[in-house]
């Protein structure tokens, strides 16, 4: 009977220890970036234009299109609708392209053409699914659209694994080379939740939307040197 008892209360403490140790407001973020052959391919078709190479980065073109990919259906529409307007503001004021077409721009412009927009449903799903790119398709995708990169927010949801009643959320960032269909940037940002409801979850989303955009304009942002050595250069 007391080993039983003692069962009983060692599973008790297991599930509280499960229930807790996730918490809400813990934010994981992860990144990965294009090999060096990758970035040295990229890099040596963008020196070809050395005016705008010196002035910006050595990965990112003049002009973006944006890809809304929402795997998480837990997750209220009002909600994934504001993170997709708070992501393309933050992209347009960043000043990293010279261009960008939001979302509902570029669906716009897809439902005209059957053939591309197939191709485009095609090419996001092996994108957010197993991270494959096809160049086949991202090219006449670029074309029509008539951008050099596409950035793509996608987000999902599922139950967590460690804790029994969180789910986690995980919005994530990616950039490909339209033309070459390299991935130049990924980036993770995860968070936990008990309730989509709750008044607390928009802010929860809008956080973590946030902390994983920083971390994208840190690692793309024109650095001040190369400001300064294209002021310079302008002198001469």
């Amino acid at each position: 009977m007391n080993k039983s008892k003692y069962t009983f209360m060692g599973l008790i403490i297991i599930i509280l220890f499960s229930l807790f140790s996730c918490s809400s407001y813990d934010i994981n973020y992860s990144e990965s970036t294009p090999s060096k052959n990758k970035e040295n391919f990229i890099f040596q078709k963008q020196e070809m234009d050395s005016n705008y190479n010196y002035q910006t980065f050595d990965l990112l073109g003049k002009s973006a299109a944006i890809f809304l990919v929402n795997n998480s259906l837990k997750t209220p529409p009002v909600i994934i609708n504001n993170l997709d307007r708070l992501f393309t503001t933050k992209l347009l004021e960043s000043n990293l392209f010279v261009s960008v077409k939001p979302t509902e721009q570029v669906n716009n412009q897809l439902i005209k053409h059957a053939q591309i927009k197939q191709l485009s449903n095609i090419y996001l799903e092996t994108l957010t699914n197993i991270s494959v790119s096809d160049k086949d398709i991202s090219r006449p995708m670029a074309e029509y659209l008539n951008v050099d990169n596409f950035v793509v927010l996608q987000i999902d949801n599922w139950p967590c694994s460690e804790c029994l009643l969180y789910d986690r959320i995980r919005i994530k960032i990616k950039i490909v080379n339209a033309q070459s269909s390299a991935i130049l940037w990924t980036g993770i940002d995860e968070i936990y939740t008990l309730d989509y409801q709750s008044e607390h979850f928009p802010e929860m989303a809008n956080i973590l939307l946030t902390d994983l955009f920083q971390n994208f304009y840190n690692r793309f942002k024109i650095k001040w040197h190369k400001k300064r050595y294209y002021q310079l250069a302008q002198l001469k």
